[in-house]
């Protein structure tokens, strides 16, 4: 954890601030004294045994920790998901994690811990899914690479902030549509973090799974170098997709491709999936639907009117 050392060297000049009788102390998340506990209720001490299992550093927690729990438990997922890197619940997992006190400084990352606490809340607590989530974590390859985790909904997410900001920056050989291994590269690109700039060969194989309208313009090379670094830019500057590039203004931001975008890229990955999912279950049969195509537009009636997209509702023709 990056903060540890700092927490710890405040946390004891907070503490002989108190033995010294200081009248005005500075803020302290992790001091006992001044959170003293109210109230431990049992699913707090829920929370904090599964959390134990993933961090066997932490050994004390305070009033703050407890109310930053219930916290988050009062927000429903939808508005957790949506302010997980900016706003509330990041805001109160930043508090959980600084009111903790380590015995020694944790394995895992801060955003590491942050994202376990999200997992315990919503898996082990509300969907009380504990056995599962220790099968699924504990022993994780990328949890013990990495010290953290994506999850699958959160790398989605990222990667539809990407694909707006990448169907516009590149719409000179007009992206069409992601092949099955895009999400797989964008998460492993995510992994590298500023390591991304050392990884030319990793940025175009992202671009190589996508498929194109255009692939015969001037200066394709050139072209290709250029977005390679564009790509590596615009991780960088927005964290992985986690927030806007300080420079919001230019023609390169995220921002300014969300008032450009005019399509819904949730349903456009769902579209894909789908489509995906058909080739490989009919060996490349042509989708044909009763709604005359195979567009984007009859995916989204199709959805609307409730049909499920099996056999019953989709026929098949060959190429």
């Amino acid at each position: 954890m990056e903060w540890y050392h700092q927490w710890e060297s405040e946390y004891r000049t907070h503490k002989e601030e108190h033995e010294l009788g200081t009248e005005e102390l500075d803020e302290c998340l992790n001091c006992e004294l001044c959170y003293p506990i109210v109230n431990e209720p049992i699913v707090f001490k829920k929370f904090w045994d599964a959390l134990f299992k993933f961090e066997d550093a932490i050994i004390i927690y305070n009033d703050v920790t407890i109310k930053g729990v219930l916290d988050l438990l009062s927000m429903d997922n939808s508005e957790r998901e949506d302010t997980i890197h900016k706003g509330k619940c990041r805001d109160t997992m930043d508090r959980i994690t600084e009111s903790i006190r380590y015995r020694i400084q944790p394995k895992i990352k801060e955003k590491g811990l942050r994202t376990i606490i999200l997992v315990i809340v919503r898996d082990c607590i509300e969907r009380n899914l504990g056995n599962e989530v220790f099968d699924r974590l504990i022993g994780n390859l990328e949890l013990i690479e990495h010290k953290y985790i994506l999850e699958d909904w959160d790398v989605e997410r990222r990667f539809e902030k990407f694909w707006q900001w990448y169907k516009i920056i590149s719409k000179e050989v007009e992206p069409l549509r992601i092949k099955m291994g895009a999400i797989k590269t964008f998460r492993e690109l995510l992994y590298e973090e500023e390591g991304i700039a050392t990884n030319e060969k990793k940025v175009k194989e992202l671009m190589s799974n996508m498929e194109y309208g255009n692939i015969d313009i001037e200066n394709v090379h050139e072209y290709h170098r250029n977005m390679v670094q564009k790509i590596i830019r615009i991780f960088i500057d927005t964290r992985g997709f986690t927030k806007e590039p300080e420079d919001s203004e230019s023609e390169d931001s995220l921002e300014s491709y969300e008032m450009k975008k005019n399509f819904n890229t949730s349903l456009y990955l769902r579209f894909e999936r789908f489509r995906y999912w058909w080739n490989d279950k009919y060996e490349g049969k042509q989708i044909y639907t009763y709604h005359g195509n195979d567009s984007l537009e009859w995916f989204e009636k199709m959805l609307s009117e409730g049909e499920n997209l099996q056999e019953d509702t989709v026929k098949k023709t060959d190429r």
